[in-house]
């Protein structure tokens, strides 16, 4: 089993596993992104339209373009990449 040069990556077969949760990574540097943010954190974003929780702004905009789409453009209004707009569905 081989390393790519410069990438932390393991060849095909091999992935970077979480020992809390087990969820893989096919690079080394998403392993610890996940541990530092993500492993055993409460989801910091709420929808502001139905219960939906997440980890991430993006999954959140990606969920209101998908599940809201019917009020499409200020969905996208709200959740533009401004931290202030971003902040507001941040949960407390």
């Amino acid at each position: 089993m081989s390393v790519a040069k410069g990438k932390n990556k393991i060849d095909d077969a091999g992935m970077f596993a979480c020992d809390v949760c087990g969820k893989e990574y096919r690079y080394k540097r998403g392993l610890r992104r996940h541990k530092k943010f993500e492993c055993g954190q409460d989801p910091k974003y709420q929808c502001p339209q139905c219960p939906y929780k997440t980890k991430h702004n993006s999954s959140l905009k990606t969920h209101i373009a998908k599940k809201h789409s019917d009020s499409k453009s200020q969905a996208a209004a709200n959740t533009s990449s401004s931290n202030s707009s971003s902040s507001k569905y941040v949960i407390s």
